[in-house]
């Protein structure tokens, strides 16, 4: 192990999803992992670029289990992708073009020490609200639905529950 990530000749490898349950992988530009995969695990994949960093975020266990009973209640895509297919796909977007601007050249993913003042975000794009932002020509509806999943992602992951 080198950085808590498997290494053979070729460079990194991690665990592919299909047995890796309730866990994320996020692209953390130099940082090292949190903790080494479990040793349970028997499959290593190549799939990430040598010169990449994972690290693995545990998620909230009461959003994403291994429970099937509880996993049946957090319908994901009829519970969310399928109530907001418009708004899922206009953040997607705004995803990958923060990502052309903020990251050039790299693979998409959330460079969290660039956007981190997400409350006094939300409360200018409240304020801008069916209005188009002239510098990216999204609308402030994108960037604060955005901000608002940012925000909750990070409270989320500081151990707070969604529900008690």
């Amino acid at each position: 192990m080198t950085n808590g990530m498997k290494q053979d000749d070729e460079g990194p490898v991690y665990p592919t999803p299909e047995w890796v349950t309730g866990l994320t992988p996020e692209w953390i530009t130099g940082q090292t992992p949190e903790w080494d995969p479990p040793p349970q695990v028997g499959k290593w994949e190549k799939v990430v670029p040598p010169d990449a960093i994972v690290r693995w975020v545990e998620p909230d266990t009461a959003t994403i289990t291994t429970d099937s009973k509880a996993r049946k209640a957090t319908p994901v895509y009829s519970g969310f992708l399928n109530y907001f297919p418009e708004a899922v796909a206009a953040v997607a977007q705004l995803s990958f073009d923060g990502n052309e601007k903020h990251n050039p050249g790299e693979p998409l993913h959330w460079s969290h020490d660039k956007s981190n003042d997400h409350k006094d975000c939300i409360a200018r794009h409240l304020l801008e609200l069916g209005a188009y932002d002239p510098d990216d020509r999204y609308l402030h509806d994108v960037k604060l639905a955005w901000r608002a999943l940012a925000n909750l992602t990070t409270v989320l992951r500081s151990g707070k529950k969604a529900k008690l």
